[in-house]
């Protein structure tokens, strides 16, 4: 849904007319006035280089209006339409399948919530006790689980930022 919101406030929010106008008239001007800046230096270059600058110049500023509304059929427009062709055959997907009951997943043989570095699947984690679990958790390097143990206390869990990382709960 929010993505939907995205192409609407996209297709909904043109340039400003305002902007346009003044764009559309700096390049003609700078296109315009860049041959006297240029002819005591180049010559008859001048000619080529302008029409090198120019080509450049308005080619961008065409590009801009292409891009302005990516929505349409227009040859440059997205496929939007072949987007959705994809998302629904995913969502068929996705609603076609059986959703399995949590304890079929999570007691899976072969889910390993400690990664495959702990070959302990849940099952065994479940059949231990909290100390030992602890004892586990305490080999597992912090900045890779996101967790800090501390001794006889529940786990502390951490976000990472730019500056480091500060406990959250």
């Amino acid at each position: 849904m929010d993505v939907l919101c995205d192409f609407e406030r996209i297709l909904r929010t043109p340039i400003p007319l305002a902007y346009s106008v003044h764009l559309h008239h700096s390049i003609w001007i700078y296109i315009l006035s860049i041959p006297y800046q240029i002819v005591g230096d180049l010559g008859w270059w001048t000619i080529p280089a302008v029409a090198i600058a120019s080509f450049c110049l308005l080619g961008i500023l065409a590009i801009g209006q292409e891009i302005e509304n990516p929505f349409g059929y227009d040859p440059n427009d997205l496929p939007l339409d072949d987007f959705c062709d994809v998302m629904r055959r995913e969502i068929e997907v996705i609603v076609g399948n059986h959703l399995p009951a949590a304890e079929e997943w999570i007691f899976s043989e072969d889910n390993y919530p400690l990664g495959p570095s702990f070959p302990l699947n849940a099952r065994q984690l479940e059949e231990k006790s909290p100390e030992e679990v602890l004892r586990i958790l305490a080999r597992i390097p912090a900045t890779l689980v996101g967790i800090e143990i501390t001794s006889g206390k529940a786990p502390q869990t951490t976000s990472y930022g730019a500056t480091g990382y500060k406990r959250l709960g």
